[in-house]
């Protein structure tokens, strides 16, 4: 009855642990099948402690409880834990199988430790696409992608099980990431035939964010489109790319796009379209699509407040962006440097040099590190307020953190 209730629960931990709380309070012996589910369970909710936990009250755990524990660990990024774990396999001289191995290499690959993952893998003898895809990923994260693709490059062999739609997304990312957009494009023009989904679409559009390639990332939209593929983050990736080549107007295309396909906008849908018109000097369309976001039951975040206030200062709305900077800090949300250099910058452009330094001064307070563009923008809002006093300290402070070598020459081109 009991390992029945507990296979029902199918991912429900807090159900599951409850279920394991009344068998022992009514004396009833859980047998390893009944652990193994509940770790499961556990690992299902992302609760690699609580996994953990009921893994080491087994006096003799078997194969299958070892897998769930280390599913538990790659799933909650407790790689240290799972290589603990297929440690413990061996000396427990049980015959640890791949899933074990894919497990523990999943669990390198999402914190990174791509040198731990290379070492695992040199020493099994089988190795399926699991195996390599994780090597794959663990590299390109680390940045390593010519290691990933000299691990591709052997998936591709005959002698190997070849690529699937998951080594397509991990090796356009690797690629992508590290900057090598042409090689990612390539790349996922090769794979593409083995399968695709709406990942490795994003990996492909993020790689043509890194290339400036905004036609050739709406060619993979309307591809992804096709073939139901779509998502808004692929949306966004595609909005951004319209951002950086300053292609405002198809940016709101694909919005309304968007929008006529019944899929919900996020706040990095209005910081992208905001952005794509304030860098087009369209800051009337920004302020617009601000209200709009404003209007949205949509929880507004630092980013999209950036863009806002960018805007302001590119519409030389001094008024609207400290209004803006004022609504951040009762959102209990915190604003960073980029928020105040947006916002010194409106100051600046309207000649309100008195707020510039005041922000100046509010920066200082909340401990956020000045750089080059908070310090040159403040020594020109200084300058227009003849401050010069501080206008020499600002140049110090640019000089002795190797900001900025026309500094002196700033300070003192208006005198």
């Amino acid at each position: 009855m009991f390992e029945a209730a507990m296979n029902a629960c199918a991912g429900d931990w807090t159900r599951a642990l409850g279920l394991f709380s009344q068998m022992r309070l009514l004396q009833v012996s859980p047998q390893l099948i009944t652990f193994s589910t509940a770790i499961t369970c556990c690992s299902l909710g992302s609760e690699w402690s609580a996994a953990l936990h009921l893994f080491h009250s087994l006096a003799s755990p078997d194969l299958i409880a070892f897998n769930a524990a280390i599913s538990a660990c790659e799933k909650g990024g407790a790689w240290q834990h799972a290589l603990q774990l297929l440690q413990n396999v061996h000396v427990q001289t049980l015959q640890a199988n791949l899933i074990t191995y894919n497990s523990a290499l999943s669990a390198c690959e999402k914190c990174q430790q791509w040198q731990e993952a290379i070492v695992m893998f040199s020493s099994l003898k089988t190795r399926d696409t699991i195996s390599y895809n994780a090597c794959i990923s663990a590299c390109g994260s680390a940045g390593e992608w010519q290691q990933a693709l000299v691990f591709l490059s052997e998936l591709q062999s005959p002698s190997t099980c070849g690529p699937d739609v998951v080594t397509c997304a991990a090796s356009v990312n690797a690629c992508a990431h590290a900057g090598h957009w042409q090689e990612a494009l390539l790349i996922f023009l090769d794979l593409r035939r083995s399968g695709t989904n709406v990942i490795a679409y994003g990996a492909a559009a993020n790689a043509c964010f890194a290339g400036a390639q905004w036609q050739f990332a709406l060619v993979l939209l309307r591809e992804a489109r096709v073939k139901s593929q779509k998502s808004v983050i692929l949306y966004n990736t595609c909005i951004a790319v319209c951002e950086k080549c300053q292609q405002w107007e198809m940016a709101l295309e694909l919005w309304k796009e968007l929008l006529a396909q019944s899929l919900e906008t996020d706040v990095m849908t209005y910081s992208g379209l905001i952005s794509s018109c304030t860098t087009s000097s369209q800051w009337q369309l920004a302020m617009e699509l601000v209200k709009d976001f404003k209007d949205s039951n949509l929880q507004p975040d630092t980013v999209v407040y950036n863009a806002a206030i960018t805007a302001c200062s590119e519409g030389s709305r001094w008024d609207l962006a400290l209004s803006f900077l004022s609504e951040l800090d009762h959102a209990i949300l915190h604003p960073d440097v980029p928020t105040y250099n947006a916002a010194i910058a409106a100051c600046d452009r309207n000649c309100f040099w008195r707020g510039a330094l005041h922000l100046l001064q509010e920066m200082s307070l909340k401990a956020l590190q000045r750089n080059i563009i908070t310090c040159s923008t403040a020594l020109r809002a200084s300058q227009k307020g003849t401050r010069q006093s501080l206008a020499v300290s600002l140049c110090w402070e640019m000089q002795e953190t190797a900001l900025s070598g026309f500094a002196w020459e700033s300070t003192f081109a208006a005198q």
